[in-house]
């Protein structure tokens, strides 16, 4: 049977030699069509992604460079500077690791451990477990095509994986896991554990406790999950059997969100006009100290007048040797109905404005004594 399957292909010109050719010459256009269907989107290096963050506040400074207000710019997402890892404190670090991909440091991009274990349990008709590294994750955020609804299917997972070597190969594990931290989402609009800390236990990252970091890692599968089912979860990372502190803790997290701004408050009107680009830091002629005190002698002048007589006011204060302006305070709210109203950049008549010169120079010279 053989021998005339044989010559009937010698007598097509078929031989063994060409046969392989074309098997090899069929492998390659399959491998072409399956590299061209998972090829994923090219991947920035770390310097990329770390000088394209755009945090959604921007910040005002007085002369000395001390912070003395803030303003929310961008409303798509809630960002803070890009937190570098060092200060993120290291019960963070170890506990998002451990839950999240606790081989991270061992593996090339793809965990195989966690894929084959996936893989078992779907066989096994058991709820699916992840099977995402960190850098896979990471790869989903700087390419949120690999993570679009409905992109689940094998070809999907490949591009993530292949997304997550390329990242591996021009990044460092601390970078990625920096990178990662940095735009992981928590809960509501707060992104990055820099948002997360200050919106949830009003902190900076690096005084978080490790109760707070369980608690975090316990968001990450499920950012809008109730207080008792982030409980539980924290529970099961930190293998405890009593969940009840992690419980009340949970309920205090998922309360009224913290205020993110670092700042005093001091010029909140200037801020709104001058800070109009996010991630701006703008440094002005103010004084923080004299800017406080103004505020706080149109809040006593005020409280004395009442409400009857004055309902708010404004204060500019400048240095008469070099005209820069010390201290600018739009008003301070009060019983004003109005008091986003910037009473310092208020039009006014020209006599009205000489008043207080005028005046001055009387007293000065003494054409005023009462």
């Amino acid at each position: 049977m053989r021998g005339r399957i044989a010559a009937r292909l010698r007598v097509a010109g078929i031989t063994p030699a060409r046969l392989t050719l074309a098997g090899l010459g069929a492998v390659l256009v399959m491998v072409g069509i399956l590299d061209f269907a998972t090829r994923p989107p090219p991947m920035p290096d770390y310097a990329q992604v770390r000088a394209a963050w755009q945090p959604s506040e921007a910040w005002l400074y007085d002369r000395h460079g001390v912070l003395i207000d803030s303003a929310r710019v961008n409303f798509a997402a809630r960002r803070l500077g890009w937190t570098p890892l060092a200060r993120i404190a290291p019960p963070v670090r170890d506990v998002i690791v451990a839950a999240e991909d606790k081989r991270f440091f061992a593996h090339g991009g793809v965990d195989w451990l966690a894929l084959a274990g996936a893989a078992r349990d779907r066989v096994a008709g058991k709820a699916g477990r992840g099977a995402s590294t960190l850098t896979m994750q990471l790869a989903a955020y700087l390419a949120p095509e690999l993570a679009a609804p409905g992109a689940r299917g094998w070809r999907d997972k490949l591009r993530q994986m292949r997304a997550a070597w390329a990242i591996e190969q021009r990044w460092t594990k601390d970078e990625v896991l920096e990178a990662y931290l940095n735009r992981a989402g928590f809960r509501g609009e707060a992104q990055g554990v820099g948002a997360a800390a200050l919106a949830l236990f009003g902190k900076t990252p690096d005084a978080l406790s490790r109760g707070d970091a369980l608690l975090l890692a316990a968001l990450l599968p499920d950012p809008q999950a109730t207080a008792p089912a982030l409980a539980k979860r924290a529970c099961a990372y930190a293998r405890r059997v009593d969940c009840r502190g992690f419980e009340a803790s949970a309920w205090a997290m998922l309360g009224p969100q913290r205020s993110l701004a670092l700042d005093p408050g001091l010029a909140p009107h200037l801020a709104t006009r001058l800070l109009t680009s996010a991630g701006a830091r703008i440094t002005t002629t103010l004084d923080a100290q004299v800017q406080r005190l103004a505020t706080v002698v149109l809040t006593r002048q005020l409280q004395g007048l009442g409400a009857g007589r004055a309902r708010d006011g404004a204060v500019i204060v400048v240095d008469n040797d070099s005209g820069d302006v010390r201290a600018y305070v739009g008003g301070v709210g009060g019983a004003s109905t109005a008091r986003d109203v910037d009473g310092a950049a208020a039009y006014r008549q020209a006599g009205s404005t000489l008043k207080p010169f005028l005046y001055a120079q009387a007293i000065e010279r003494g054409y005023l004594t009462s």
